[in-house]
């Protein structure tokens, strides 16, 4: 042992053991103190919440706000455990109600409502410059705006329906008056030879000078684009349907005598004529009447129109 303790690299690693597990016998209590603080004491610390959206407050239910930021900054000081659940959409920061605000340019201020208790918090900005002004909304037709390029070669376009028809338009009076246009547009990448739908489509609201418009619509929009092969024309003929005896009906004449078809090119295939007809019963003497028209589901009439006849009544 003498021997030992008169080796000075003995001693050295001896020391430096020693050392070692001392450091580890008090970083062992550090963090038991620690973890018994973190679990027995309610610890006052900071917290920012980013993207906190404004409720506008409007007991009047009348006005309507441009120029208000979509988020604010909330900077909220605490107890942790409650900081902890807390977030966007949790807290909420609303307008003073804008209801005793005059219409105008004005600055409102924000407010946070309904936090925990023990929490205060600061909002960033706290004001913003904004317009008030009268709120309308107003029921406008939409329309759909496609490019005919996006039909293949040798198929034609039918009539683009749009779902809803319509949109519920809010803004402030003024500017919805100014209303000219209310499209939404078909955008795709490649030609089509078959009827589609694009759904979530954005609707565009304009002035007669073609200025996009600061207002907001309720929802967007779907568009069917029926496409069909190039029509297929095939002759008219006239029916003549509840032919009372003792009476000869004969077709005179008849405005249009072929129609074009649109349709896939199964359903065209078989289709050589198209029967529009025409109930005589109650006819006695010549006259000109307006026919029934009936095509197979699946293929509509490319340019359609009333189809007359002038059916000439003999009695026998």
């Amino acid at each position: 042992m003498e021997k030992w303790l008169k080796n000075k690299y003995i001693v050295v690693f001896v020391s430096f053991l020693l050392s070692v597990l001392l450091a580890s016998f008090i970083y062992s209590r550090h963090d038991a103190l620690t973890t018994n603080i973190d679990s027995s004491a309610s610890v006052t610390t900071q917290k920012i919440i980013t993207n906190v959206p404004i409720r506008i407050k409007d007991s009047s239910n009348s006005k309507y706000i441009s120029g208000l930021p979509e988020h604010v900054v909330v900077s909220l000081e605490g107890p942790r455990n409650i900081l902890s659940q807390l977030s966007n959409q949790t807290i909420n920061v609303e307008t003073e109600d804008l209801a005793t605000v005059e219409n105008g340019s004005t600055t409102i201020r924000y407010k946070l409502t309904d936090l925990p208790n023990g929490v205060i918090g600061t909002i960033q900005p706290y004001e913003s410059n904004i317009i008030v002004s009268k709120r309308m909304t107003k029921t406008f037709p939409v329309t759909p705006l496609v490019d005919k390029s996006i039909v293949s070669d040798g198929y034609v376009m039918g009539a683009v329906e749009v779902s809803p028809s319509t949109v519920f338009i809010t803004g402030s009076e003024d500017t919805i008056l100014k209303i000219d246009t209310v499209t939404a547009t078909i955008t795709v990448s490649s030609t089509k030879t078959e009827t589609f739908t694009q759904d979530n489509v954005s609707v565009v609201v304009k002035d007669k000078n073609g200025n996009i418009l600061d207002v907001k619509v309720d929802k967007n929009v779907s568009i069917t684009v029926p496409i069909y092969k190039k029509g297929q024309t095939v002759p008219v003929d006239i029916t003549l349907a509840g032919q009372r005896e003792g009476y000869t009906y004969t077709v005179e004449s008849q405005n249009v005598s072929e129609l074009t078809l649109l349709g896939t090119a199964d359903k065209l295939k078989d289709i050589t004529r198209i029967s529009a007809t025409i109930n005589v019963s109650d006819l006695t003497e010549t006259k000109t009447l307006e026919a029934t028209v009936l095509v197979p589901i699946g293929v509509t009439i490319s340019n359609p129109q009333p189809i007359t006849a002038t059916i000439k009544v003999e009695k026998q």
